[in-house]
């Protein structure tokens, strides 16, 4: 059986969560002008032929092992933890299922088709500018017995190391210690919006982070459904400064600040939102983080003097 080359960013169970009646969700992309609408099954949206795949592996099954062994773990994790968070609505007590869940909001970051062309470039980058350079300098002295003499005969003949490391790279951040451990040590809740208007929308880049994530304002915010959104802060107050929204405020904040950081597509329940969507996809530039490439936003509780370029909910 071949190794599936469909690598999903947003992953099925994910979007199934957004499916209407008959099993499809409604998919918005600008390919060029005007707003495209389609309506598609989970299975046919959110993916990219060989994404994750290692171009430098020449076995068509370990090419694809960052997507059928890593990241289909992390997904089968997080959908365990969303189910028993969708009922309890509060952080699980199981240490696994809250590290699932972290891992997978960490991937949601790094999984996207404009992040992994981001990390491609900055792995050729260093390549390219240090370690090239580095391992020229140092070639005599490391070469092995069967190598060229030549350092660039030797670099012709291996191929570029840039495939190998932005695969080691993506799986690295998505399970760094660091982040997930933030993540973890945050409050937790799931907040449902019981009469939404349209309803919450999702994207290819769906996770709102705030300006860093170990500050009293930091937080996480992901909408998994139509009617409900994960809440995750290192401050109580944080949290409950979204949930004190007027409903209608949260719900237009929100889808406000998820399509306007949508790199390509959008995702909603219904087409009742496409002028909303319309008006905002790749309509505007965000202010990106010059060190991690990565949008941020300022929580409903607003400390004027910290530095955050976008506000979630206007209050």
């Amino acid at each position: 059986m071949p190794a599936p080359r469909k690598h999903h960013y947003l992953p099925q169970f994910f979007i199934k969560r957004w499916a209407n009646a008959d099993g499809r969700v409604v998919e918005y992309r600008r390919p060029r002008d005007d707003l495209i609408r389609k309506l598609r099954y989970p299975a046919e949206t959110g993916y990219l032929i060989d994404l994750y795949a290692n171009e430098a592996e020449a076995d068509p099954v370990r090419r694809q092992a960052l997507e059928t062994l890593f990241m289909q773990r992390v997904d089968d994790g997080a959908a365990e933890a969303l189910r028993e968070m969708s009922q309890t609505q509060k952080k699980p007590t199981d240490p696994a299922l809250r590290d699932a869940w972290s891992r997978f909001l960490m991937s949601l970051i790094h999984r996207s088709p404009r992040r992994v062309e981001y990390l491609t470039q900055r792995v050729r980058q260093y390549e390219e500018g240090e370690l090239n350079p580095n391992l020229r300098a140092e070639y005599t002295a490391l070469r092995g017995p069967d190598d060229p003499e030549d350092f660039d005969q030797w670099l012709a003949e291996q191929g570029p190391l840039a495939p190998e490391l932005r695969v080691r790279l993506i799986r690295l951040l998505i399970d760094s210690p660091r982040i997930g451990g933030a993540l973890n040590a945050m409050h937790w809740r799931m907040h449902s919006l019981e009469h939404p208007r349209f309803g919450l929308l999702s994207s290819d880049q769906p996770l709102l982070l705030s300006n860093g994530l170990g500050h009293g304002q930091s937080f996480a915010v992901l909408a998994t459904s139509p009617t409900q959104v994960f809440l995750a802060a290192r401050d109580q107050r944080v949290i409950d400064g979204f949930r004190r929204q007027r409903p209608s405020a949260l719900e237009t904040g929100l889808n406000d600040a998820c399509v306007r950081q949508a790199a390509e597509m959008v995702v909603a329940h219904s087409d009742t939102q496409r002028t909303f969507v319309d008006r905002r996809l790749l309509k505007t530039d965000l202010a990106l983080d010059p060190n991690t490439g990565l949008p941020s936003w300022n929580p409903p509780i607003i400390d004027l003097h910290a530095a955050a370029p976008q506000q979630i909910v206007r209050i």
